[in-house]
């Protein structure tokens, strides 16, 4: 007994069942392999061996119920030590006896140990990982012919020969390196003629001639591929490596192959060099699985990052009747998929029931041997959705539609729905499928939602009302209920992926990681198919749909869970999970606005701490687009959200027109980008060494502020000395005389000056060179983190300029032409006939414009350095902060610290003195002027002087003060503005004693007394009184601004104009509004977002506001900002609509009634009128 664990003479009955599994393993290892038990009598060591191994297979029953209940083993009894030791040396036993069974090819037992293995790793008793045994199919069965003897034999024959000489033997391997060497010689051609592509055309011409090897034709289309894989005339040998690695491993290749031009413009040429006509060829009349499979992959390396040309290429022979042969092959792969899980499914049932009917123990097949039984179908749907997505990305509605209907073919087929069906049908095998580590099938399912999601992207409203039907809503949420995740384990047992026949190169294992990885993918694919239904929907009828037909519960259990498992093991990043549960509280926020009876709300009460922390993280705003005004929401970037780098309120977003609702949103979108264009480049900057630029850039200012205050506060307190002066006695040397003078210094005067000052010169020497370094690293990051965002802001406004004035040589050229346009019509028919017998015109001009452009390019580059250079020495804050850094080195080189002095002008630029220098910057025209009148009032004021009072002009000790112009000038500006008048430059007066002696020479006093009040009056009180008041003038100018500033946004909503009180009495109330709805920041956040996606993986709406904002050509829209509308005053607005239209009506036809009546009285009046003649 396990439970008499105190008792050590006592034996338990696992130790003995441990022995006896050992015996039968030293027993088993004399036997070969396919040898049958019952032919074995007797060894050295007994007889009947088949007997002892029904006893172990007995033990193994016994001990699977044993450790799968834990009414019997409890958790307390499988943690006591003695137990452990004994569980875990049982554990390794069985796991050496099934390595001994698949040894021997005794699959049947072996299976047993696992399920036994497996058991017991559930309920934590760890060991060892166990080995998996092969599947005995059917066909393994069969007698093997010559030919594949031969070729078993020989393949063990290279293996040992290449194990000999260390070398790789799988053929995989070795036709791989030769389609990469041959793609190599091809590009190689392409560059030695430069960029001509004949080579490639022609290799195309081949792989679709008749004659063509199948064989051939499946390497061809490999080397293809390779091509756009390794882009080999722009890679190096090493990227090129590392790529064609990922095209054997059929992954896509890496999107920032996507930023570069030579990708993008590869894909193009080898599309039109004959690339879609390969695959067209092949699409369409070729029965070869392995051909089909890799035409498709080289389709969808073609499309990587929906590129927009080859999708043109595409567009033109898939929306032309010539199509058929084409979808009516994409359609059978869809019927021989869902006919070959129909069929595989059907054939378990069978056997199932057989096995039940024969009592026979045998291991049940596992639902994820579809994989097995029809890999390659499976393999071909996956790569046909992946394509047709990759047609339909970046809202290519012809695309999109021609997948939902082919117009001019004589059938039509809706894959859209095939789509949906295909996956109802798949949807019960995918829980076991990833479980089992068969990712092909999960694979299928994801391409599929994703390929619907971007069908119906734009949005495309036929797409969508296509997909919205309840199947497909059942689907989602069958899925929802069954994939979840799991936590990751210690010691998790790994499973060998199951290889499929077109993709055998690099078997590798699944892990619960990557399982989890994969169940994370299968939804948000499922929950972004569903998002995308809701697009620009217009209208009620799909999400009232949806409301009842969703299971919301489930869909609310999915986002806590991922609330829940974001810090926990599963394997997935927490970025990923966090995404998987903003798509649903999207789905749910969204809906819940259509939802009357509460349901959507009620669910969301079930995870209250989930949706408020999805909530921080999710930003919404709303737009117009063709009169329709649309929901969006988005993921608040994490630098965005509270506490990260970019929590700030961004007020320079305010500064714009307020009057002008169109200047207003002009001024708000150009602020925008400014914001937006430095933040894209400080965030490619922060992923970098020199991240300190921007994230500390504050606090090397202030320290070099208050390193500076030290130095100085230094200096005065210990009172230092400076020994450089212009002229004269320099303090130093008075400082000298006065602690060297016996009779005047003090004690302390001679200890300051032979104990303190020599160290504060020290201090103040070491300080200064502490502070050049401080200002080298502050002008390094300048001219890192501010130098470039100066040169970018510049060159767009010098662009914004050219384009400008582009459009006016436009607009007079046009006009210019319009006048003469009526006598050149002749000429002009002449040469629209001459147009019409060259076609191929347009595409030499297309190719001479193209060089023209390269040609600009070049001239702009060589140009572009010392317009780089003039834009950064130009710059009022280079020159600000080199000349911050140079008198910084002045201060150390002449070892004068007082030339830190040039710091203190940072005061300036401090937040809390921007009132101060906004009301002198405000005022300071005013103010010059002022000080210019007063100026010219002194000088008339000393001309007067002296032509009038030359001899008065004295100071205290008799000396003459105003004895020619220049000094009287300099006399009168440094004295007599700054003092009490002209009295301080001229003596006293003696005051008269009678009216004769006052008017009189030689002292005229009364004119003299006129002379300095009129003066002391004018300039003194008014002058300086018209200064401060033009100061209080600009104080309270800045304050009645910043009062209407704000006063507007608390009365208005900034972004749609819409009033306090329309929004308080029909909406949502103002301070919700402005907060959620039309959130100023949400609108800057969006654009960031945007700006930083790939632009093929933008939505429909997301690319509409990113070709308002960035136009390719133009300036930038802000039509798309909703304007006196917003989203829950929308119904508010229709009823007021119908009302007024019922109004018109009514008084439409009361005016109608009145009508009416007036002709009734006519026509009652003249019938009185006959009677009474009659």
């Amino acid at each position: 007994s396990q439970r008499d664990l105190t008792d050590s003479n006592a034996t338990c009955l696992l130790v003995e069942f441990e022995r006896t599994v050992e015996f039968l393993i030293t027993r088993l290892k004399t036997m070969t392999n396919n040898e049958d038990l019952s032919s074995v009598k007797e060894d050295s060591h007994g007889s009947d061996i088949a007997s002892h191994v029904n006893y172990v297979a007995n033990i193994i029953v016994l001990l699977k119920e044993l450790f799968k209940r834990a009414d019997i083993c409890d958790t307390e009894v499988l943690r006591h030590p003695v137990c452990k030791a004994i569980h875990e040396q049982l554990r390794s036993s069985f796991n050496q006896l099934n390595k001994l069974y698949i040894k021997i090819s005794k699959l049947e037992e072996s299976r047993n140990v696992v399920e036994l293995l497996t058991f017991m790793h559930e309920r934590g008793i760890l060991g060892e990982e166990f080995d998996i045994p092969p599947d005995d199919e059917e066909e393994d069965t069969k007698p093997k012919s010559k030919e594949m003897k031969f070729q078993e034999g020989w393949g063990n024959y290279c293996e040992v020969l290449a194990d000999k000489l260390g070398l790789d033997s799988r053929m995989e391997l070795l036709q791989a390196d030769a389609i990469k060497d041959f793609a190599r010689t091809i590009m190689s051609d392409v560059t030695s003629k430069k960029g001509d592509y004949t080579v490639v055309k022609e290799f195309c011409r081949v792989l679709t001639s008749k004659t063509c090897d199948p064989s051939v034709q499946t390497i061809g289309l490999k080397v293809l591929r390779a091509i756009i894989y390794m882009n080999p005339v722009q890679q190096s040998e090493e990227e090129q490596d590392e790529s064609y690695h990922r095209m054997l491993r059929n992954l896509d290749p890496d999107d920032k192959m996507l930023e570069q031009e030579s990708y993008v413009e590869l894909q193009m040429k080898v599309a039109k060099a004959g690339g879609i006509q390969v695959i067209l060829h092949f699409l369409a009349f070729t029965t070869d699985s392995s051909i089909l499979h890799s035409c498709l992959c080289f389709a969808n390396a073609l499309l990587h990052g929906g590129n927009k040309e080859v999708q043109e290429a595409f567009a033109k022979p898939l929306t032309s009747s010539s199509s058929q042969h084409l979808f009516g092959q994409i359609f059978k792969i869809f019927q021989d998929a869902v006919e070959g899980i129909k069929e595989v499914r059907k054939k378990a049932k069978q056997e199932d029931a057989e096995r039940v009917l024969s009592n026979r123990r045998l291991r049940s097949k596992s639902k994820s041997a579809l994989a097995d039984a029809f890999g390659e179908s499976q393999l071909l749907i996956t790569e046909v959705m992946k394509m047709m997505r990759r047609l339909c990305m970046g809202q290519n509605q012809p695309l999109q539609d021609i997948f939902r209907v082919q117009s001019l073919n004589k059938i039509s087929v809706n894959f859209l729905e095939e789509v949906v069906k295909y996956q109802i049908v798949l949807e019960p095998e995918l829980k076991s499928a990833i479980q089992k580590g068969d990712f092909v099938l999960a694979e299928a399912a994801i391409r599929g939602f994703l390929m619907l999601a971007d069908s119906m992207h734009g949005p495309n409203y036929h797409n969508q009302e296509s997909i919205a039907t309840a199947d497909f809503f059942d689907l989602c949420d069958r899925i929802f209920h069954k994939i979840r995740f799991e936590e990751v384990k210690e010691h998790a047992p790994i499973l060998k992926r199951r290889s499929s026949s077109m993709n055998r190169v690099f078997p590798d294992a699944v892990t619960e990681a990557e399982k989890n990885q994969m169940r994370s993918r299968l939804k948000v694919s499922v929950i972004s198919c569903i998002y995308a239904l809701l697009e620009g929907v217009q209208g009620d009828v799909i999400p009232q749909r949806m409301i009842t037909t969703v299971s919301w519960t489930a869909m609310v259990t999915q986002m806590g869970f991922c609330y829940e498992m974001r810090e926990n093991k599963t394997g997935v990043e927490e970025e990923d999970i966090v995404r998987e549960g903003l798509i649903y509280y999207f789905v749910l926020k969204f809906v819940r606005e259509y939802d009357r009876t509460g349901t959507i709300q009620e669910a969301l009460y079930t995870a209250p701490i989930a949706a408020r922390f999805f909530e921080q993280r999710t930003g919404y705003v709303e737009i117009q687009r063709a009169g329709r005004l649309e929901i969006i929401f988005f993921q608040l970037p994490d630098k965005c959200i509270e506490g990260g780098p970019l929590d700030d309120e961004f007020l320079e977003m305010y500064n714009t027109e307020r009057e002008d609702p169109d200047k207003k949103n002009q001024g708000f979108l150009e602020n925008v980008c400014k914001i937006v264009a430095q933040e894209e480049f400080h965030s490619n900057l922060r992923k970098t060494a020199f991240s300190f630029t921007i994230n500390k850039w504050d606090l090397i200012c202030r320290m070099t502020y208050i390193w500076v205050l030290l130095l100085h506060a230094v200096m005065v307190l210990g009172s230092y000395a400076p020994n450089h002066v212009m002229s004269g006695l320099t303090s130093f040397q008075i400082f000298q005389n006065i602690s060297s003078d016996v009779e005047v210094a003090t004690y302390n005067d001679e200890y300051f000056y032979f104990k303190v000052l020599p160290k504060i010169k020290d201090t103040a020497r070491y300080m200064c060179i502490v502070n050049l370094v401080l200002c080298a690293i502050r002008l390094l990051s300048f001219s890192i983190a501010h130098v470039p965002m100066i040169v970018i802001e510049r060159q767009d406004t010098e662009a914004a300029a050219e384009e400008e004035e582009e459009e006016s040589r436009m607009e007079l050229s046009a006009s210019s032409s319009h006048d003469d346009g009526d006598g050149d019509n002749n000429a002009d028919e002449q040469e629209g006939d001459a147009g019409e017998e060259d076609t191929s015109g347009d595409n030499r001009v297309d190719d001479t414009n193209k060089k023209t452009q390269k040609k600009r390019r070049r001239r702009k580059m060589s140009k572009g350095t010392l317009d780089i250079a003039w834009i950064v020495l130009s710059s009022g804050a280079f020159i600000y902060e080199v000349l911050f850094f140079l008198f910084a080195l002045a201060a150390v080189v002449s070892d004068a610290p007082l030339f830190t002095t040039f710091t203190f002008l940072e005061v300036f630029f401090f937040n809390s003195s921007k009132t101060v220098v906004d009301a002198m910057k405000f005022k300071a025209f005013e103010m010059l002027n002022t000080f210019v009148i007063g100026l010219v009032f002194m000088y008339i004021w000393m001309v007067i002087g002296m032509l009038t009072f030359e001899d008065i002009h004295q100071d205290g000790d008799g000396n003459y003060i105003c004895v020619n112009m220049f000094q009287c000038f300099l006399a009168y500006i440094f004295i007599a503005m700054r003092g009490d008048g002209v009295r301080d430059v001229t003596t006293s007066p003696t005051f008269p004693t009678n009216i004769v002696d006052a008017v009189s020479y030689p002292s005229y006093f009364l004119i003299r007394l006129l002379w300095d009040l009129i003066y002391q009056w004018l300039f003194i009180y008014v002058l300086l009184a018209i200064i401060t008041g033009i100061v209080i003038d600009a104080f309270s100018g800045l304050r009645d601004e910043r009062e209407t500033a704000e006063n507007d946004l608390k009365s208005t909503c900034f972004i749609c104009n819409l009033e306090r009180f329309r929004i308080d009495q029909n909406g949502s109330g103002f301070e919700k509004h402005i907060r959620q709805e039309h959130n100023p920041r949400w609108y800057l956040f969006f654009l960031i977002y945007i700006k930083s996606k790939q632009p093929s993986y933008l939505t429909g709406q997301e690319k509409f506001v990113y070709e308002q904002v960035w136009p390719a050509k133009g300036h930038l829209r802000f039509d798309w900002l909703p304007r006196e509308r917003t989203f829950h005053l929308s119904g508010v607005d229709e009823a007021d609509d119908t009302l007024s239209k019922i109004d018109n009506r009514m008084d439409a036809f009361e005016a109608k009634l009145s009508s009416c009546m007036d002709l009734l009285k006519e026509i009652q009046e003249s019938l009185q009128d006959k009677e009474g003649k009659d």
